[in-house]
C-alpha cells in the first residue's frame, strides 16, 4: 500500500524482470533541498545563511536522527552554497533520518523548516522567489541606466 493508502499490484512479469524498490526496508528517509536567498544578499550573508543551516542541523533538537550511521558509513548532513541559479543564490542542503519512520521525519522536517524561518529573519536573510526583470527598449529608466545616470 502506499501513503495514501492505495493498494499497488505488481504483476508477476514486473518482479521477474525488474528491480523492485522496498521502501519499506529502507535505512534511512533522505531528504534534499535547496534554500533559495535573494541575488543581492552580500557574500558574508551567504556565509552566514550555510553557517545557520549548519547550526540548526547540528542543534539538540534536530541533531539525533539525521546523524545516522548505516553500515559503519557516517552519513552527517551536508550543506553547501552551490548554484547560481536563474532566480536565487541556491544552497543545497541533504540529510538522512533515521529510523525511517515517515511521520516522525514529517515532523523533523517542520521543526527545520521553522526554526530556519525563525534564524533566517533574525539574521536578515531573504528567501527568494521566482521574478523577472524585464526592461523595454525606449524605456526611461533603461535609457538612464545606460547613461549612467541616477533615477530620482
Amino acid at each position: 500500500r502506499t501513503l495514501t493508502g492505495h493498494l499497488v499490484t505488481i504483476p508477476n512479469s514486473n518482479i521477474v524482470n525488474d528491480p523492485v524498490e522496498n521502501i519499506g526496508r529502507r535505512q534511512t528517509i533522505r531528504r534534499t533541498i535547496n534554500v533559495t536567498i535573494t541575488y543581492d544578499t552580500p557574500r558574508a550573508k551567504i556565509e552566514e545563511a550555510v553557517e545557520i543551516i549548519r547550526r540548526i542541523l547540528d542543534g539538540p533538537d534536530l541533531r539525533e536522527p539525521i546523524h545516522p550511521v548505516i553500515n559503519g558509513d557516517e552519513l552527517p548532513p551536508r550543506v553547501f552554497f552551490n548554484d547560481l541559479g536563474a532566480t536565487s543564490l541556491n544552497i543545497f542542503v541533504i540529510y538522512w533520518y533515521a529510523p525511517p519512520n515517515y511521520w516522525d521525519y514529517m515532523e523533523h522536517a517542520q521543526r527545520f523548516n521553522l526554526r530556519l524561518f525563525e534564524e533566517f529573519e533574525q539574521a536578515g536573510i531573504e528567501f527568494a522567489f521566482p521574478t523577472q526583470t524585464l526592461y523595454l527598449a525606449g524605456d526611461l529608466t533603461m535609457k538612464m541606466l545606460n547613461d549612467g545616470l541616477e533615477s530620482s
